[in-house]
């Protein structure tokens, strides 16, 4: 039942803050005066009253004054820093859902819950098991893999090092910035999560549709030394995603 609520909350949030956010009032929002103080007002009164609604406890009128008032401040000190990144959405939606958890914990579940999953949880052996397995292939495994790499970074042609400024900067331009790292992440969450639930096939498919990337590159002389590089990476990422894995399995 307790756990019933907390997804009901949850699911309250996301509808009301996506699925019921017009891009009319989302504009509004991000306006100046009167008009970003009634639309903040008026999308917070509607998170409360999806709240309201979907808890169905019609006598309890904390929770959605907590979401109103909670939602309005969050979402004010969002809009007035206005840069659209992805860790500013991420900062505000762990915002939303910190105040949920406080909720639920606090008003809901009681303090024997949070007492009793601390318990059966911070001295657990398979729980520290997993989560420094997650841990360690994150960033320590990305500076591990940069060290044993770097020896094989492919160095420009002589006719790319006479370029001119303007040109480099216009290359380096159309590159993402630090899109390999994160694809490194997610391969080797995936690689790990495949290895801890036992669907090994899926490292296969993650490692063919890899693999169709780069494939046509073989084929151009200029391109095989960056193909090359990146092939090392990837199977020494995947490497120590598997060894990873199959240690963790083994120590649960």
């Amino acid at each position: 039942m307790h756990t019933l609520t907390l997804i009901k909350l949850l699911f309250a949030h996301f509808i009301t803050d996506f699925a019921l956010q017009p891009k009319k009032l989302l504009e509004a929002k991000k306006g100046k005066g009167p008009q970003r103080h009634l639309a903040l007002f008026i999308h917070s009164l509607l998170h409360a009253a999806t709240v309201y609604i979907v808890l169905g406890e019609w006598t309890n009128w904390i929770v959605p004054t907590i979401i109103l008032l909670s939602h309005w401040s969050i979402d004010w000190f969002k809009v007035c820093r206005p840069q659209e990144t992805i860790h500013m959405f991420l900062s505000d939606q762990a915002a939303h859902i910190t105040v949920i958890g406080f909720i639920w914990l606090l008003l809901f579940s009681g303090n024997a819950t949070l007492k009793d999953w601390l318990e059966q949880n911070w001295n657990n052996r398979s729980f520290w098991i997993i989560v420094t397995a997650y841990i360690f292939i994150l960033h320590p495994t990305s500076i591990l893999l940069g060290q044993f790499i770097k020896r094989w970074i492919p160095h420009p042609p002589k006719q790319e090092e006479q370029q001119s400024p303007e040109l480099k900067k216009d290359i380096e331009e159309k590159s993402l910035p630090q899109a390999g790292k994160w694809i490194g992440y997610f391969e080797r969450i995936l690689i790990l999560t495949f290895i801890l639930t036992h669907h090994y096939e899926g490292i296969g498919f993650l490692l063919a549709a890899k693999s169709i990337f780069r494939f046509g590159e073989l084929s151009k002389p200029s391109e095989i030394k960056n193909t090359e590089y990146v092939l090392v990476g990837t199977l020494a990422s995947f490497t120590i995603a598997c060894l990873v894995g199959v240690i963790a399995e083994k120590l649960l």
